[in-house]
């Protein structure tokens, strides 16, 4: 009996070291298909990374490009605005000593020379005519339809610069964005 419990022994040996290679085995290839996945994971990782850094590279030279842009105009702005208070005071300048006169239409009367009202002295001359009768601003009067008439032109020109800053950021940031949502 000695045998057949020796050679059990034997065989319940070989079975167990069987048995312990293949849990080893399975251990160690399943240490190797999480080695693989961990190096597909740290290069899908390093891809977004990248891709990640290229956009916000990308985003940061398209914001300096724009505050460049809007600099520009700013400086456009500033300029355009002084040379039409230039013009204004210069005006205003020419009104109030003189040099510059400002007259309106007004209608004529039922005789035509009251008030000197057709230089022509014909009672018949229309508002489109040249000949039509004018008359003249007292300098103040004028120089406040002046600055009037400026303060109008400079909120008109204000909202256009700021129209045209809209647009530029809007069509700069529509550029970086990917075509699939440009679409929506």
């Amino acid at each position: 009996m000695s045998r057949i419990a020796d050679g059990l022994l034997l065989l319940a040996a070989v079975a167990l070291a069987f048995w312990m290679g293949s849990l080893l085995g399975q251990a160690k290839g399943g240490a190797e298909q999480q080695l693989v996945a961990d190096q597909r994971e740290r290069s899908v990782s390093e891809q977004h990374a990248a891709a990640l850094a290229t956009a916000n590279a990308r985003n940061r030279a398209a914001e300096a490009s724009l505050r460049i842009d809007l600099a520009k105009q700013a400086k456009n702005f500033k300029r355009a605005l002084d040379d039409e208070k230039a013009h204004k005071d210069s005006l205003l300048y020419g009104l109030r000593y003189g040099a510059v006169r400002l007259s309106v239409p007004v209608l004529g009367t039922s005789t035509g020379q009251a008030c000197g009202a057709h230089a022509n002295g014909d009672p018949g001359a229309t508002g489109g005519d040249w000949h039509e009768a004018r008359a003249e601003l007292a300098p103040q009067a004028a120089a406040d339809l002046v600055s009037i008439a400026h303060e109008g032109n400079a909120a008109i020109h204000q909202l256009n610069a700021c129209i045209d800053r809209y647009n530029a950021v809007r069509a700069r940031f529509n550029a970086l964005l990917p075509a699939h949502a440009q679409a929506q």
